[in-house]
């Protein structure tokens, strides 16, 4: 099991595929402290959470997550840090020891476009964090947000990966971001990187992209049974992030809250309800670590 957690919802990107950014009730989240933090990491360790993704937003943004990540690290949690990759070169030492893997957000192989679709002036520094950690030896992946636009440039993006020696992993965009899905001949195109070594890509999830997304009456989300979604206040986002029906405040018993009563009836209903047929949401639909 893992837990997804939103140290941040601000941010210092504005990406298109992206709405974070834009919702206002998100903006208004607030952050929880530091000194909030052993009890909630001790309370993950006793649901079984192995890993703990501090994601956002851009965590970064907050000038204690070195401090969080060496807290969740000294916990025995494996720890993954996703970012935009601006404030890392600047950070870097900070977080040296603490981070298991670190994903740095590159979406074109060209600083025009990819600074484009980010809305924001970061290619340089993206390629930057990833030469610092490379040189730290710092297990580091290219995270590769792939929509129908930058699908030509997938093979780009590998040969990039394959020059600065880190992985890609490739993650086709959910479609409940507005954009427009991929045509079967495109699903097929991707599925000709499965085998490249510099590749992270989930055969499941294609096949999933294949044949349309979550099945309601088939249904193959785990989202309770795989991961514990957390907002910065620590609260607890109910089914998952795509939908956030319910938020339900931790009051620093995370144990207690992802035991209730209302966390086991929409359990019994992830993947079934009509919000959820079509579904691509990748990390709620695979391995929970």
């Amino acid at each position: 099991m893992r837990c997804d957690f939103y140290f941040t919802l601000r941010c210092n990107a504005y990406c298109e595929f992206c709405k974070i950014w834009q919702d206002k009730d998100l903006s208004q989240v607030k952050e929880s402290f530091v000194k909030q933090l052993p009890a909630f990491f001790a309370g993950l360790k006793l649901l079984g959470v192995k890993t703990i993704n501090f994601t956002g937003g851009e965590p970064l943004i907050r000038d204690d997550l070195p401090e969080a990540a060496a807290l969740a690290a000294s916990n025995g949690f494996k720890i993954n840090l996703f970012t935009n990759g601006i404030l890392y070169p600047a950070v870097h030492k900070k977080l040296e020891g603490n981070v298991d893997t670190l994903f740095v957000s590159l979406d074109a192989p060209t600083e025009k476009e990819h600074d484009r679709i980010r809305g924001q002036e970061c290619f340089i520094e993206a390629l930057e964090s990833v030469s610092i950690a490379v040189s730290k030896k710092q297990k580091t992946v290219i995270n590769f947000t792939l929509t129908r636009d930058s699908l030509q440039y997938l093979p780009d993006m590998v040969e990039l990966a394959e020059k600065l020696k880190v992985k890609i992993k490739i993650n086709p965009v959910y479609d409940y971001f507005g954009l427009d899905g991929f045509e079967k001949e495109s699903i097929a195109y991707i599925g000709r990187f499965l085998k490249n070594k510099w590749v992270i890509l989930n055969r499941s999830m294609l096949e999933l992209v294949n044949k349309g997304g979550n099945n309601i009456n088939s249904p193959v989300c785990r989202a309770l049974d795989n991961v514990v979604t957390v907002f910065p206040d620590l609260s607890l986002i109910l089914p998952c992030f795509r939908l956030r029906q319910a938020i339900i405040p931790a009051q620093g018993d995370i144990v207690k809250t992802f035991g209730s009563d209302i966390v086991k009836g929409y359990r019994k209903l992830q993947g079934k309800t009509n919000d959820c047929a079509g579904c691509m949401m990748w990390e709620y639909l695979v391995s929970g670590e």
